[in-house]
């Protein structure tokens, strides 16, 4: 069972990835305005940066705004960085890191999520973690192992004070793009076991952190994810882009609350 205190509205996070010109981002995120609002649930757009100043005023239409990544640094000689001051001052609430994508192009992003989270936090923006499995890992039962190593590794060495500003999605990487997604059993498990971790780790302040998934969300499936009362949200790639898919995500999501 979910204790309580856990953030009681669900997060419906899109992440356009690298889709969408910055002239189409407004009437895009327009559409999704229409759609989106509801007292139960967050509903986050996490366009590319050259998309964030067109949608700084997101808030007023009530939804929230974030990005998919930033520097450690605050300042500095990184041309082509991005950082979370930056993204603070265009009106970003959250940041994702540790997606995946960014973790397989980068080969030192590993060695930096745990800077990079504790900059994004101190620079008042939230977080969401992303960890999640290869196939290969999955395959040999390894998967727990792997997921814990990640989480102390990035996570553990966070302050307990600041576990509020942080959601954590489990996103296997075989079912990101893939249109496989786990079943409710792995999903339920899996949330279970982080959930566990964190409590093991930071104690029941850890009841603050929210726990979504990510991997091929879709409107075929978010009845399904909605079931799982473990799964606080959902973290959307491609269907986040059809305002259609997206209100059927968000309302399978909201019906439950009601």
């Amino acid at each position: 069972m979910i204790h309580s205190d856990l953030k009681s509205r669900d997060l419906i996070a899109a992440n356009w990835k690298m889709n969408v010109l910055p002239s189409e981002s407004q009437s895009l995120a327009f559409s999704l305005c229409d759609l989106a609002w509801s007292e139960n649930i967050e509903v986050l757009i996490c366009p590319p940066f050259t998309h964030l100043f067109a949608l700084r005023d997101l808030r007023k239409d009530g939804i929230c705004l974030g990005a998919q990544d930033c520097h450690e640094a605050l300042k500095g000689p990184y041309t082509g960085e991005v950082s979370a001051l930056m993204l603070k001052d265009l009106n970003c609430d959250y940041v994702i890191l540790g997606h995946s994508e960014r973790r397989r192009m980068n080969p030192h992003e590993d060695q930096n999520i745990h800077s990079k989270i504790k900059t994004a936090m101190a620079s008042g923006l939230n977080v969401i973690y992303c960890c999640g499995e290869s196939l290969d890992i999955r395959i040999a039962n390894a998967e727990k192992d792997f997921i814990h190593r990640q989480l102390k590794k990035d996570l553990f060495e966070l302050e307990a004070d600041v576990l509020d500003k942080l959601t954590i999605a489990y996103e296997p990487i075989w079912a990101i793009g893939t249109g496989k997604h786990a079943t409710p059993e792995q999903i339920k498990e899996m949330h279970l076991f982080i959930r566990s971790a964190l409590k093991s780790q930071f104690g029941l302040q850890s009841n603050v952190v929210r726990i979504i998934y990510g991997g091929s969300v879709n409107a075929a499936n978010s009845d399904m994810l909605a079931s799982i009362q473990e799964v606080q949200g959902v973290l959307v790639g491609g269907a986040s882009l059809i305002p259609d898919e997206f209100k059927s995500i968000i309302n399978s999501f909201n019906q439950r609350k009601n």
